[in-house]
């Protein structure tokens, strides 16, 4: 049976629909007359945990019949990646949803920063708002942010940044501990093997296209590769301690549009890692994996700047009490500086395919895309010259 189909007909997707039903029956005080499941809506490339399905209702509001749908995210049946299955990541967002968001919504009242939440199920099946009905919808991977999504996306995550701020504060007056699942690490089994995986190719990618002092880099990098994951480092120097977002990539950022096609708004999806760490844990992410090259190049003092106005304008409207200097920024950056190149070896690869198969053995390095030359040669460059590597 193909695994489309066991997503439509898997029985943890019934018991998420029918916990749905009773969920909405409820709330609402009406009767649902109609539903369909339009199946396995997952943009190739685009989830590698899990999938979507979007469920279509139909209900009564006085005579009139009101047509709506909501979105079911199901852990994967067919992870290729172990290391990723097994990082208890679907605990993890089901706890973001369940608890850290309701208390950051009670110390933020302006745009959301996530879809609405409904319920989940034992078997982590979560049901969410279906953004598209508001007109939310992804960048193409492949075509990353130019510099309006930029902004957005980064005023969005300063704004997200500052709430979590006042969050970790209100813990701590209270002497409340935060979440385990906030603090761990990431450790499965096999990380760093598949680390090891991505960093050969890499090698095999940029070999004869860069200079022979970067290549030797490269080499002393390798027993970096897991050390400088960004799903093990947290520094106790942090100048801006947040919860992280932390998979803040082109396809978990959803932008809205007005008629007019121009960027009024942003959600993020995908809490599977969110972690308590430093604020420029999310901004390196998203500049490497999720900004054009010459976007972050040509912009990136207006973008930081962005990020520090939008982060401290926010911090005094939750009273939060600190604030986030450019010379505190810089230094953190240079505390995560070996962020860069590990999501260069371990992220950008994943960037650029659109299938699951990228695991298997040398797929990127026996055919590697132009864009991915190119991107990973400018920032390799970019790296040696900041003394980054």
């Amino acid at each position: 049976m193909k695994a489309k189909e066991r997503y439509d007909d898997h029985e943890d997707t019934k018991v998420a629909i029918q916990t749905f039903i009773q969920h909405f029956e409820t709330e609402n005080n009406v009767k649902l007359v109609h539903t369909k499941l339009d199946g396995d809506i997952t943009k190739a490339g685009s989830n590698y945990c899990s999938r979507i399905l979007r469920l279509k209702f139909e209900y009564y509001k006085g005579n009139t019949i009101v047509s709506d749908s909501i979105l079911l995210k199901v852990p994967s049946l067919s992870v290729n990646y172990e290391a990723i299955l097994k990082a208890s990541i679907y605990d993890n967002e089901m706890y973001v949803y369940q608890h850290l968001l309701p208390s950051l919504y009670k110390i933020w009242n302006g745009e959301r920063f996530t879809p609405i939440f409904y319920a989940c199920t034992e078997a982590k099946v979560l049901i969410l708002e279906d953004l598209t009905k508001s007109g939310f919808k992804p960048r193409n991977k492949k075509d990353r942010l130019d510099l309006t999504h930029s902004r957005a996306a980064i005023a969005g995550l300063a704004t997200f940044h500052a709430v979590t701020v006042k969050y970790l504060q209100q813990l701590e007056s209270r002497r409340e501990p935060i979440a385990q699942s906030l603090l761990e690490p990431i450790r499965p089994a096999n990380f760093k093997e598949q680390a090891e995986h991505f960093y050969h190719q890499v090698l095999l990618i940029v070999k004869g296209r860069t200079t022979e002092s970067v290549m030797q880099k490269l080499r002393n990098f390798q027993d970096k590769l897991v050390t400088t994951s960004p799903y093990h480092i947290n520094s106790d120097r942090n100048n801006l301690t947040v919860i992280a977002h932390g998979d803040c990539w082109t396809t978990n950022i959803l932008f809205q549009y007005d008629d007019k096609g121009e960027v009024t708004g942003t959600r993020m999806v995908d809490w599977q890692i969110s972690r308590k760490t430093s604020a420029v844990v999310d901004l390196i992410y998203l500049f490497v994996t999720g900004l054009q090259f010459d976007v972050f190049r040509d912009h990136q003092d207006e973008l930081i700047n962005l990020y520090l106005e939008t982060v401290n304008k926010t911090l005094s409207m939750v009273d939060a009490n600190c604030t986030y200097t450019r010379a505190q920024f810089n230094e953190d950056v240079q505390t995560y500086k070996y962020l860069f190149l590990n999501l260069l070896i371990n992220a950008i690869p994943l960037a650029v395919h659109d299938a699951e198969m990228f695991f298997k053995d040398n797929i990127v390095a026996d055919n590697p895309p132009a864009e991915l030359i190119e991107f990973m040669t400018n920032w390799l460059t970019y790296l040696d010259n900041k003394d980054f590597l």
